[in-house]
């Protein structure tokens, strides 16, 4: 059985729907920017976030709103019925509503809204879904594991279709975090690059629907999401393994019944030093240093829970367009292996994309995406 991108969804700071995310990242558009907005950073940041007030929907926080805004935007543009009995909504978040916490969230102050069991039947009740939300909170690979999980039930017989949304925002107490981890980068962010010096934290929500069905997929051109993989090589609580082991075992995984028959890859590419050096290291020995490859980080920022969601649905469009986007804020190679960054936009008719996603606690994922 074949699984499809019937339709998507990117709701960012760079724009509303995953066509004009894509066409402003073609323009060479980055929605990073210097933020010193107290109640989300208490020292100034390089963050991609939303600069109008997002409360169109009452009684909802800015997460549960982008996360409704997105998946709106997906359905409509599918023949997928939410009340359907054979349809699953799956939530991908790494925070939820954590703004509670801090108070940075003002529209919702019950506590108990920080539940992600809360926001999923928020947003489930909203769109009638009639089965119960699946949540996935695996860290930063928590959007590429929804895709896999997704496409494995529907192979399995479990769903005919699933929705799937990734959805993230900012707070001091997510911003403040990764600051004291010195994680942070002094200048937008710079994946691969040897002048990179952290990551550039960012806003987004984004929705794959994903179904059996390939006459519910919008467009001529169909993506199917055709294998996929995940592990943890415990390495270290937010280092990642040093010989890259977890990830080159996912890839393999992945690729197992593909061979190295890959034409781009859209890697995790988070620009701190550790990540782009492993990562690096994993596509060497899986072989595939030739393979053009991007970090879509530098222009929506890393987008945690919603990071492989929105890159997913940015590679699909980039298969079916036939444009590979270039890797924005990369200019020299800054790691140890001879991997092939895209420093231009690459015309081309390209098959197939792997993305790859890693995250704290040593976690990795990867799935291949197939232009039919």
């Amino acid at each position: 059985m074949k699984v499809f991108i019937a339709s998507d969804n990117v709701y960012s700071p760079l724009g509303s729907t995953t066509e004009e995310n894509f066409k402003n990242m073609v323009d060479g558009k980055s929605s990073i920017s210097l933020i010193e907005d107290s109640s989300i950073c208490r020292n100034p940041a390089y963050l991609s976030v939303f600069k109008e007030k997002i409360s169109v929907f009452k009684n909802m926080t800015k997460f549960e709103n982008i996360a409704v805004l997105s998946i709106s935007d997906a359905l409509k543009k599918s023949n997928i019925d939410p009340e359907d009995s054979r349809i699953l909504f799956i939530l991908s978040t790494t925070k939820g509503n954590i703004g509670i916490l801090d108070k940075s969230e003002k529209a919702v102050t019950d506590p108990a809204r920080i539940s992600l069991k809360s926001s999923a039947d928020v947003i489930a009740r909203h769109f009638k879904f009639v089965n119960e939300p699946l949540i996935i909170s695996n860290a930063c690979i928590s959007g590429v594991v929804s895709v896999i999980v997704a496409e494995r039930m529907i192979k399995n017989g479990l769903y005919d279709s699933i929705v799937v949304t990734g959805a993230d925002v900012l707070s001091e107490f997510i911003v403040g975090g990764f600051q004291a981890l010195k994680a942070t980068g002094s200048a937008p962010c710079k994946p691969f690059d040897a002048a990179r010096d952290g990551i550039s934290l960012g806003e987004c929500a984004s929705t794959i629907v994903l179904t059996k069905d390939a006459s519910k997929c919008s467009g001529k051109e169909k993506i199917e999401c055709c294998n996929g993989a995940f592990n943890s090589d415990a390495n270290h609580i937010s280092g990642p393994s040093r010989t890259a082991e977890g990830l080159y075992l996912s890839i393999s995984r992945t690729l197992r019944d593909f061979g190295n028959s890959v034409d781009t890859i859209s890697a995790h590419g988070t620009a701190t030093s550790f990540n782009d050096e492993t990562e690096a290291i994993g596509f060497d020995r899986a072989g595939l240093n030739h393979v053009p490859l991007n970090s879509l980080k530098g222009y929506l920022g890393h987008t945690l829970g919603a990071a492989g969601v929105a890159e997913i649905a940015v590679s699909a469009t980039s298969l079916k367009k036939g444009l590979f986007l270039r890797s924005f804020g990369y200019g020299t190679c800054g790691v140890s292996k001879n991997i092939n960054v895209a420093e231009k936009n690459i015309k081309g008719s390209f098959r197939t994309c792997l993305k790859t996603a890693s995250g704290f606690g040593g976690c990795n994922a990867s799935v291949l995406m197939i232009r039919n």
